[in-house]
């Protein structure tokens, strides 16, 4: 290490998480350029996991959980006994809540094949960026949350918010749900985070975002050719 990496290293930027959660909002690249020396991403896992598991028990609590059970059980003509309904209501809130949990390192690892593959290493370093990145969802988990909460209508910030999903093609629908303008905020600041901590070119970066991307597109569209 020479003098000027000793300096640059000295100069680094240390953040708070106050800091780092509003920073991947409004300036991306000064959060993980403090990040890149120092990787970390504990203190943002356990708020975006709080602030997600929040809605699911607000959810269960005001009986929103247990009114859309009650239609699937009888869109699928199954008999609602009260057992059924309380067991399924705690199971799905149960199962969210550790879901919720185990996701963020399902998704760092996703993108740490790729990014193995393209020859860097590091996981935490990936779980780094790809947990601050997931502030950008949380936005859009809220904001969907609470539109429901005051209108009883279920936003969509995608093309597919203009469509009636039971009068076009399932895929059509899906398709442009898929267009999500979080989705694409979130894939921005990845493509930051993986550029600045990860030390990856342009198509490097590029190459690590889209992939997850299109895989998910291709696996939801795959889902309704294989149901219809």
């Amino acid at each position: 290490m020479n003098d000027f990496d000793i300096y640059e290293l000295e100069q680094t930027e240390s953040l708070s998480l106050f800091q780092r959660v509003i920073g991947v909002i409004t300036d991306p690249t000064r959060v993980y350029d403090s990040l890149k020396e120092k990787p970390t991403f504990l203190g943002v896992y356990i708020l975006t996991s709080i602030m997600t598991i929040f809605p699911l028990i607000w959810n269960h609590m005001d009986g929103t959980t247990k009114t859309m059970l009650i239609d699937q059980f009888q869109a699928q003509g199954t008999p609602v006994t009260e057992e059924l309904l309380n067991i399924t209501t705690i199971s799905t809130l149960i199962g969210g809540a550790i879901g919720i949990l185990i996701m963020p390192f399902i998704v760092g690892l996703i993108f740490h094949i790729i990014v193995m593959i393209q020859s860097h290493t590091g996981y935490k370093r990936t779980l780094t960026i790809t947990t601050h990145a997931a502030v950008i969802g949380l936005i859009n988990t809220w904001l969907v949350f609470i539109i429901q909460k005051l209108t009883g209508t279920t936003m969509q910030f995608s093309p597919a918010m203009f469509l009636d999903a039971n009068s076009v093609s399932p895929i059509l629908y899906t398709g442009l749900a898929l267009l999500n303008i979080f989705t694409f905020w979130g894939m921005f600041v990845n493509y930051t985070g993986f550029k600045t901590v990860h030390n990856m070119n342009n198509k490097e970066a590029t190459i690590t975002v889209v992939t997850p991307f299109i895989l998910s597109a291709l696996f939801s569209i795959g889902v309704i050719l294989l149901t219809q």
